[in-house]
């Protein structure tokens, strides 16, 4: 009988610690994501929209709301909008654009629009956000924007 109770206790007691201490990790662990690119274009004229696709993916346990893609230019650039799947079409506020959710291991298509007003090499970053926090590596690349 003691055997029994001794047995009880222990069971309990990992039990417990599982719960206070990995259960939580899977229910409120920090969402993870990837912005992907395809092929973008080597060159672009100067003060016309330019459109670049990408993916985004959600790697983490947790769904990624707001969704959102800040922007970086240099030298410089505007950014101009996002359509998030073909269906929600947001305009950069500075320069992040925020819309919807993206559930765990989900996977949507973006279309980043911007214009460039330098001509020259123009060095871009994208960083996908989940509201304010980063969430993966930023993708970097280069454009050259002609006449």
């Amino acid at each position: 009988m003691r055997r029994i109770l001794v047995l009880l206790v222990v069971a309990g007691a990992v039990m417990a610690g599982f719960i206070l201490v990995v259960l939580p990790l899977f229910l409120t662990g920090p969402a993870d994501g990837d912005l992907t690119g395809g092929n973008f274009p080597s060159t672009t004229k100067v003060n016309q929209p330019i459109e670049l696709a990408l993916g985004v993916d959600n790697t983490g346990p947790s769904t990624v709301t707001p969704v959102c893609i800040s922007a970086t230019f240099s030298p410089t650039a505007t950014p101009q909008t996002v359509l998030f799947q073909n269906i929600d079409l947001v305009h950069f506020n500075g320069n992040i654009a925020c819309g919807g959710a993206l559930s765990s291991g989900e996977t949507i298509n973006i279309k980043v629009t911007f214009v460039p007003t330098q001509i020259g090499p123009l060095q871009f970053s994208f960083q996908l956000l989940n509201g304010t926090a980063p969430l993966g590596t930023p993708l970097t690349g280069q454009i050259t924007v002609t006449n």
